[in-house]
């Protein structure tokens, strides 16, 4: 009826051997062909490897260009900023200089007087104040004076210190008057 599903005639030891194997033999030129592909894509390889690092070196670079110019850019930025904050103090140095002296002209002073309803005086009378200040030393009254002699001499030492307090008030009141107008000259 039908053929056998395998063949009887081989023996165990040579089964399989009746078919074309895969495998076959190199001949010396291709193996020959196939070292000089290899030794082309290992240059192939190096030279992608080189290329590739120089890549990254140059992408690093202008990193560093790019930060650097911006760090420069910005200290422009803070130059100019702090050029026009010493402009602006200058204007203000040079106002109050101008304000100054306009305060200290004579002129200035006699229509302030003027505007008080003061008069000028006859003669100009300068009070010598000494730099250190010397305290008189307190001695014992002595015997033979009299209480009236001690209170008057005290009553000088208390008219001097009223004075010298009547002399502070009015000087302060002459501060608050000049710094009042430059309140109402710098408003104008």
């Amino acid at each position: 009826m039908g053929l056998p599903a395998r063949k009887l005639g081989a023996t165990a030891r040579g089964a399989g051997r009746e078919r074309t194997s895969r495998l076959r033999l190199v001949s010396p030129p291709q193996l020959a062909r196939r070292t000089a592909s290899g030794a082309a894509e290992a240059a192939c390889l190096s030279v992608f490897r080189l290329a590739v690092m120089a890549l990254v070196a140059f992408t690093a670079l202008g990193l560093v260009r790019v930060t650097l110019s911006a760090k420069a850019a910005e200290a422009a930025v803070d130059q100019l900023r702090l050029e026009r904050s010493i402009k602006a103090e200058n204007r203000v140095a040079d106002r109050l200089e101008l304000d100054r002296s306009l305060l200290v002209t004579p002129s200035r002073i006699e229509s302030v007087a003027a505007g008080l309803r003061m008069t000028k005086a006859p003669a100009v009378r300068y009070i010598p104040v000494p730099d250190v200040a010397v305290q008189p030393v307190k001695t014992a009254p002595r015997q033979e004076e009299t209480t009236a002699e001690v209170s008057t001499r005290e009553g000088g030492r208390t008219l001097a210190g009223v004075l010298g307090a009547a002399l502070d008030v009015t000087q302060k009141e002459a501060r608050t008057l000049l710094v009042g107008d430059v309140g109402v000259a710098a408003s104008r």
